[in-house]
């Protein structure tokens, strides 16, 4: 039987894969100690920020037709809320702070699972069946990354808007693009399971 050899692009997309990964671990550490370093060191500066997503309120603006004027109504827009780290109380970094957390951790571990599963292809074994299970545990973990992100902003922008904010506005919101995605890579996953499998089936025929 001849062996597999990855190709050229295999070769370049397991070399990105992995220098998204380092550089995501150095600018996730990095940013995470900048966050306490800045409430500290920082003094009455208002140039490190930390975003909360906004609902943009409606316009209330009104087209004119044919028939008459027409409301246009505003859907789905957001925005970003600036807030200057030095103004925040340490209680509330403390929150914004284990949200990046847990946010820098899921992406650091899908990446790092898909970062096995291209050097599993490039040393000649892609129907490994632990890339099945990386795999699924990739797209399990961007629906986890989707539905927290969506849950902590939530919790976060009541907060500010209870406590700071009046006019404020924010509502659940989840990264359907990225869940989809994920169910995608999950299908994939029993794909590769599958072909792991066939390949050991065929490995035990004489």
């Amino acid at each position: 039987m001849r062996d597999y050899r990855p190709d050229r692009v295999v070769k370049v997309l397991t070399t990105i894969v992995t220098i998204a990964y380092f550089g995501l671990f150095a600018s996730s550490a990095l940013f995470l100690i900048g966050v306490p370093a800045a409430k500290l060191f920082a003094g009455d500066s208002r140039d490190f920020q930390l975003s909360l997503r906004a609902g943009m309120p409606d316009t209330g603006v009104a087209a004119e037709t044919r028939w008459g004027p027409a409301e246009i109504e505003l859907e789905d827009a957001y925005g970003s809320l600036k807030l200057p780290v030095v103004m925040m109380p340490w209680w509330f970094v403390g929150l914004m702070w284990m949200h990046l957390t847990g946010l820098s951790g899921l992406l650091l571990l899908s990446v790092h699972h898909l970062r096995r599963v291209f050097q599993r292809v490039r040393a000649g074994a892609p129907f490994d069946g632990q890339n099945a299970v990386r795999l699924r545990w990739v797209g399990l973990l961007l629906i986890a990354l989707s539905v927290f992100d969506g849950i902590a902003q939530l919790v976060l922008s009541l907060i500010v808007r209870a406590r700071w904010a009046d006019g404020y506005s924010y509502g659940l919101r989840i990264n359907v693009p990225m869940v989809l995605i994920a169910l995608v890579l999950v299908a994939l996953a029993e794909i590769f399971r599958r072909g792991a499998e066939l390949e050991s089936e065929q490995a035990l025929v004489v």
